[in-house]
């Protein structure tokens, strides 16, 4: 066995505070350094990508891997080794109590046994005292918190989309018993600690919660809100669908959205919220009845955030000006371009 520091592997998922937590992990990493625990640089500054190409059959021509100048099994190869010898250095520099990594890509993307056990071997030549943590939260939460990323990634987000086939178990981002279990069978099921995202929303509170960590030293926790308003998106929408993001490129697309205003918030109802739950009923009860830590509603949304009137039907209705909302953008464009 090999001695060494506890590790906190944190894998998300997405659209669980991710961003907020990593933000605040790196604005802290000097505070966290100064009571035992390390936040690698290593395996990425704010977002520990590293760890899920390290983790990761080849993805060619995937953004992660050509950052990191992966594009070929022999490439790939190289890059793990680099990486490992790489945190192995810096833990031993550091000498820490805890090593504390985030990536949400670990649960959305390192899918199969293997590649999940490739991550723990890697880890445990830094130490065996492995502990998986996973935030899960409701369903339907996930899937509103995911339209405005699914807006600037550049797809189309309307009333459809909320309740398409492709959102139920056989998701994996959404499934989470099924994805929870590859890791617990990798890691043993005592090894995974499941953290409701209901009772404990803020994951660095609950990792000073769970290190014992002091307060003093350590900024506030961050709040990165992310959420696009529904007439944001349905500019998105309307620039998808005339393709004005492709001129304007992806970078200069999502600045453009982040300088819209985000008033009116968007609203799906009750209607899809229930809709969209339910048919997680089966999957959800049983995660909750294999793991001592989650409670019976721990996986039911706050069904009053739903009450409100919904204005997802007014993504479809924007469609109507969806050619004059592009034309204004796409002329603006070219003429700051003369």
């Amino acid at each position: 066995m090999i001695t060494g520091p506890r590790i906190l592997l944190h894998i998300g998922p997405p659209k669980s505070g991710t961003t907020s937590f990593q933000k605040w992990c790196n604005r802290n990493r000097d505070g966290l350094r100064d009571q035992g625990v390390l936040y690698p640089l290593s395996l990425g500054r704010v977002n520990h990508t590293r760890m899920m190409v390290y983790a990761s059959d080849l993805m060619k021509d995937d953004p992660y891997f050509a950052r990191n100048g992966v594009a070929t099994e022999d490439d790939h190869r190289a890059f793990r080794r680099q990486l490992a010898d790489s945190l192995a250095t810096e833990v031993r520099a550091g000498n820490p109590d805890t090593l504390l990594i985030s990536n949400e890509h670990l649960y959305s993307r390192v899918r199969a046994e293997s590649t999940v056990q490739r991550a723990k071997d890697m880890l445990r030549r830094v130490s065996d005292d492995i502990t998986v943590v996973v935030h899960v939260r409701p369903q339907i939460d996930m899937l509103v918190s995911n339209a405005s990323q699914t807006a600037r990634l550049g797809e189309v987000v309307d009333s459809a989309w909320f309740t398409r086939k492709a959102v139920g178990p056989g998701n994996w981002l959404y499934n989470m018993s099924a994805t929870v279990a590859v890791w617990e069978r990798v890691f043993g099921a005592d090894r995974v600690q499941v953290v409701p995202f209901r009772r404990s929303p803020d994951m660095s509170a609950h990792i000073i919660d769970t290190l014992n960590l002091s307060q003093d030293g350590l900024g506030e926790p961050l709040r990165v809100n992310e959420a696009l308003g529904w007439r944001a998106i349905a500019t998105s929408n309307a620039l998808v669908e005339h393709k004005v993001d492709k001129a304007l490129g992806a970078d200069q697309f999502k600045t453009l959205l982040a300088a819209l205003p985000t008033s009116e918030r968007l609203q799906v109802g009750l209607d899809i919220a229930k809709t969209v739950q339910d048919r997680f009923s089966a999957e959800n009860a049983e995660l909750i009845d294999r793991r001592p830590e989650l409670e019976s509603t721990d996986m039911d949304p706050d069904w009053d955030k739903y009450d409100a009137t919904p204005n997802v039907h007014r993504l479809d209705e924007a469609k109507t000006l969806s050619a004059e909302i592009a034309a204004a953008v796409e002329f603006v464009r070219v003429q700051q371009g003369k």
